[in-house]
């Protein structure tokens, strides 16, 4: 492909891209409102969670790790 095609092809490429972008089925504003908060509380839940695993699992090892090292 040449630098002269560039124009053109470009072009084409940009009207195909506006006629598929007519053709999507947006979602509502609820609907997104809706899906970011289930999202947010779902992250939020996920991180408490692996923060308590984080710190029972230190812990435990901490502990292995007394027994094992010489003092």
């Amino acid at each position: 492909m040449s630098v002269k095609e560039w124009p053109g092809k470009t072009e084409k490429f940009l009207r195909e891209v506006s006629l598929e972008m007519q053709k999507v089925s947006w979602p509502s504003r609820q609907s997104v409102i809706g899906s970011t908060i289930v999202v947010l509380v779902v992250v939020f839940f996920l991180s408490v969670y692996m923060w308590g695993l984080d710190l029972v699992w230190g812990q435990a090892l901490a502990k292995i790790l007394s027994y094992s090292s010489p003092s």
